[in-house]
C-alpha cells in the first residue's frame, strides 16, 4: 500500500501485521489507482512496471537525493530499520517472534 501518509499507530499496526505501507507522495501523485509497481526495499524504490504515461521521479522524503531524468518511473520512499526490514521479511511480527523463539 502506498500512501501521501498514514496515522502513526495504523502505520506500525501495518507492518506488525506484515502489510507493507509506503509513504512516497511523488508516487501517489503519479500512479493511477490500480498501477502495477515493483518494490525494491533493499533500495528503497518503487518503480512503476506497466508502461504507464504518468510517471516522475523524485524522493520520497526530504533527505532524499533527487532523482535522476533517467529514473523516469522510480519512486524513493524512506529506507526502513534493519528490524522493520527483518519483520517485514518475516511476514510480520508474530512471525518474526515465532522465528526467534524457534532458533534458542
Amino acid at each position: 500500500m502506498v500512501a501521501r501518509s498514514f496515522g502513526r499507530i495504523f502505520y506500525r499496526n501495518a507492518l506488525n501485521n506484515g502489510l507493507l505501507a509506503l509513504v512516497c507522495p511523488e508516487a501517489v501523485d503519479a500512479l493511477e489507482e490500480g498501477a502495477e509497481v515493483e518494490v525494491d526495499l533493499a533500495e528503497s524504490i518503487i518503480r512503476r512496471v506497466d508502461g504507464g504515461d504518468r510517471s516522475t521521479s523524485g524522493p520520497g522524503n526530504a533527505d532524499a537525493p533527487p532523482a535522476s531524468g533517467a529514473a523516469q518511473g522510480q519512486f524513493l520512499f524512506a529506507e526502513f530499520s534493519p528490524a522493520v526490514r527483518s519483520m517485514i521479511a518475516a511476514g510480520g511480527l508474530i512471525e518474526q517472534t515465532k522465528r526467534r523463539l524457534a532458533a534458542r
